[in-house]
C-alpha cells in the first residue's frame, strides 16, 4: 500500500475568499484561499477550477459544477449533498466531516482523496477511477460504483 499524498497548503495562512467571486473570474478560477461560513446553492458552472483552497463550514448543496476540478483542497464540516459533480477530477483533496448525501460523481476521477467521518449515502461513482482513495469512519450505504475502478483504496473502514 503506497502513502496518500495529502494537500500541499497551510489553511492558517489562507486569506478569506468569497465563494462566488469565482462567476466573474473570466477561467471560473478559485485559488489560494479559505472559503468560511458560506453557503452557495443552486449555482451552475461548467469546468471550475479550485487551487489550493480550504473550505470550511460551508454549504454547497443543490450545485451543479460538472467537469470541476479540486487540486489541493480540504473540506472540514461542510455540505456538499445532492450536487452535480461529474467527470469532476480531484488531486489531493480531503474531505473531513462532511455530508454529500446523493451526489454524483460520475466518469470522475480521483487521486490522493480521503473521506475522513463523511456521509456518502446515495451518492454516485459510477465509471469513476479510483488510482488513490481512503474512506475512514465514512457512511456509503445504497452507494452506486458500476464500472468504477477502485484500486488501490487504502483504510477502508465504514459505519
Amino acid at each position: 500500500m503506497t502513502a496518500m499524498n495529502a494537500p500541499k497548503i497551510d489553511p492558517t495562512i489562507l486569506p478569506a475568499i468569497d465563494l462566488l467571486t469565482i462567476r466573474t473570474a473570466e477561467d471560473q478560477l478559485l485559488a489560494n484561499g479559505a472559503v468560511v461560513q458560506q453557503t452557495v446553492t443552486n449555482l451552475t458552472l461548467t469546468h471550475p477550477l479550485i487551487e489550493q483552497c480550504y473550505f470550511e463550514n460551508t454549504i454547497l448543496s443543490e450545485n451543479d459544477f460538472e467537469r470541476l476540478e479540486l487540486t489541493d483542497v480540504i473540506f472540514k464540516n461542510c455540505d456538499l449533498s445532492n450536487g452535480n459533480f461529474e467527470q469532476a477530477s480531484l488531486y489531493r483533496v480531503q474531505f473531513e466531516n462532511c455530508k454529500l448525501v446523493g451526489a454524483t460523481f460520475d466518469d470522475g476521477y480521483f487521486k490522493d482523496v480521503s473521506f475522513k467521518n463523511c456521509q456518502l449515502n446515495l451518492a454516485n461513482f459510477n465509471a469513476t477511477k479510483f488510482p488513490a482513495v481512503t474512506f475512514t469512519d465514512s457512511r456509503l450505504s445504497d452507494v452506486n460504483c458500476m464500472e468504477s475502478t477502485l484500486s488501490p483504496v487504502h483504510h477502508l473502514r465504514f459505519k
